[in-house]
């Protein structure tokens, strides 16, 4: 009988959370329009969710200071000296900001493959 309750508690949950996220969907498709009116606002999220993959990989090896390089390069090299320089000194706006926030995600992606594929990191490869 308790597993049953739990059950429909469950089945419950899920189907509103599948009505929410449906709700969502009507009101804006993710890789469709942002709301800035631009179209294809999504596309730098799986470079995003690989790099993320990867630095989790790098530090579960053990190897930490690759990534926190990397990062440390990312976030202060791209990310906020970038966005400081294209707001305040080149007076570009938000769109900049975000463009070096992408710039950041692609080239913290574009470190972590070069990296991995190499195998240095591999601690079974090490000799």
């Amino acid at each position: 009988m308790p597993f049953e309750r739990a059950e429909q508690v469950f089945l419950r949950a899920v189907g509103r959370l599948g009505d929410a996220l449906r709700g969502a969907q009507r009101r804006r498709e993710p890789f469709g329009e942002t709301p800035g009116g631009r179209r294809g606002g999504g596309w730098p999220e799986p470079f995003f969710g690989v790099a993320i993959i990867l630095e989790g990989m790098l530090q579960g090896t053990g190897n930490t200071m690759a990534p926190f390089v990397f990062n440390i390069i990312g976030m202060w090299g791209v990310r906020i000296l970038g966005t400081f320089v294209c707001t305040r000194l080149l007076h570009m706006g938000l769109v900049a900001a975000w463009a070096c926030m992408i710039a950041h995600n692609l080239l913290l992606f574009l470190l972590l493959l070069t990296y991995c594929l190499r195998g240095r990191w591999n601690p079974l490869t090490r000799g």
